[in-house]
């Protein structure tokens, strides 16, 4: 029986135009579902579900692969079940990792590498004098830099709205002496750039090294004193929960 279902499982993912990877992923959680509830009543299946991840985190499986199973799993019980509305236990949490930072010294060896390439040396003292993200910093225009009384600012469109990001003098200055925006066009080049400096310098390069150029300011900036809030103003996070959940020291720091 099970073969036939899985086929007809298949068929249906298919109907719904799911991608191959996703077809896959779904039937590789129905067939080895379908393994471990094979002995018990076909009435039971939505339990069975429950008992199925629970198994699967004692194994130590990790949440956010359980959570895959849980909508695959989901999925394919409205498949065997068109009046099946949903199940009556909450999903796996999906697992927060704590982000990947460079060190300050790494930063410091960056940048003196790529004092002979000046786009590049400006990329890089940009985000970490800002704490920019990658996709915040192509869309830089000349227009954006702005020296007021209290010290320059540069206004940032993030994905969370503008914010204002005070920058320091000496790379105020040498930002203004470009005639147009020395920042790649598009994201990846950031990120190319980062980790080509950080693998010349020696450094284990991070998954998106741009973004752990912007969590080293974050933890720099911890260090020299910055509380809680005015750090979340300047990376843009929505609310202070994402910046505790992704900066270990924020735990317990100063709001």
């Amino acid at each position: 029986m099970a073969p036939d279902i899985l086929a007809n499982f298949r068929e249906s993912l298919r109907d719904e135009g799911r991608r191959a990877a996703t077809i896959d992923t779904y039937i590789g959680a129905a067939h080895e579902f379908l393994e471990f509830s094979k002995d018990r009543p076909f009435s039971s299946r939505p339990e069975n579900v429950e008992a199925f991840l629970r198994k699967k985190r004692e194994d130590g499986i990790g949440g956010t692969r359980r959570l895959t199973l849980f909508y695959a799993l989901k999925k394919l019980m409205r498949f065997l079940n068109p009046n099946f509305e949903k199940f009556k236990f909450k999903a796996p949490s999906r697992e927060r990792h704590l982000q990947p930072s460079f060190e300050y010294t790494a930063v410091e060896q960056m940048l003196e590498r790529s004092r002979g390439n000046r786009g590049d040396w400006l990329l890089l003292r940009t985000l970490f004098a800002t704490a920019m993200r990658r996709e915040e910093v192509v869309r830089y225009r000349l227009g954006d830099l702005k020296f007021l009384p209290e010290g320059p600012i540069i206004e940032v469109r993030g994905k969370t709205g503008p914010r204002l990001v005070p920058i320091d003098e000496e790379t105020a200055r040498e930002l203004k002496k470009e005639r147009s925006s020395p920042f790649p066009k598009n994201a990846s080049a950031v990120t190319r750039i980062v980790n080509w400096y950080a693998e010349k310098c020696g450094v284990r390069v991070p998954r998106t090294g741009s973004h752990a150029l912007r969590r080293a300011v974050a933890t720099y900036l911890h260090e020299q004193g910055m509380d809680l809030r005015q750090l979340q103003a300047i990376l843009g996070h929505r609310n202070l929960h994402t910046y505790r959940r992704l900066h270990p020291f924020a735990k317990g720091a100063k709001k």
